[in-house]
């Protein structure tokens, strides 16, 4: 009996292999291409979440400087006013010095607080941008008194747009509105964007 011999056939190895090579470098790019993406991403977002955390502590620094040299010049000029009617009521020349003693504490006041602005969280256009700020009514750093001596100070509400440090890949900006009186306030205030919003 003559024996047959049964034929394999496997089909065409070399191809298969090939496709998978293709296939899998595909996907191996397209999985750089995704981690590539993503870190720019992250990138973007520290960033942004930077300037973010630095637009603030300029904003909270200089309002905390702000608030204690209003609330000072309110109370002291609440004491000048009061020994101006002293001097008119007792005629004491020991008043007269009382009163130089307080209006000196104010200018001193003023002058700590201008070295401690600048050595705080703001920089550069953000110094400028915060001087508006300012609750005394004469221009940063000086001060203003009435007639009978007191510091003049601020009332009328003031608009406020404060950028990030950096204006690069964006803009960080904090917007709103000072109030001077009763005290000192930031109302309305929003944040804005400008430049590649990163958001996952």
């Amino acid at each position: 009996m003559k024996r047959t011999r049964k034929r394999f056939t496997t089909g065409p190895i070399g191809g298969e292999r090939g496709s998978i090579t293709l296939l899998a470098t595909l996907l191996l790019s397209l999985l750089a291409l995704f981690i590539m993406f993503s870190t720019k991403k992250l990138l973007l977002l520290n960033e942004e979440r930077k300037q973010r955390t630095q637009t603030y502590l300029c904003l909270k620094s200089a309002f905390d400087l702000y608030a204690s040299l209003q609330k000072f010049m309110k109370r002291t000029n609440l004491s000048i006013v009061t020994l101006n009617a002293a001097i008119i009521a007792f005629k004491n020349p020991a008043l007269h010095t009382m009163k130089k003693m307080v209006q000196r504490s104010q200018e001193l006041k003023l002058l700590t607080l201008s070295s401690k602005l600048y050595s705080r969280s703001c920089q550069g256009l953000q110094l400028k941008i915060m001087r508006d700020a300012y609750p005394l009514k004469s221009p940063f750093p000086t001060l203003k008194r009435t007639l009978s001596g007191t510091v003049l100070l601020r009332k009328k509400p003031q608009s406020l747009f404060l950028t990030s440090r950096k204006s690069y890949p964006f803009l960080f900006v904090i917007k709103g509105k000072i109030t001077f009186a009763p005290r000192l306030l930031l109302t309305q205030s929003k944040e804005v964007l400008i430049g590649p919003q990163v958001r996952f």
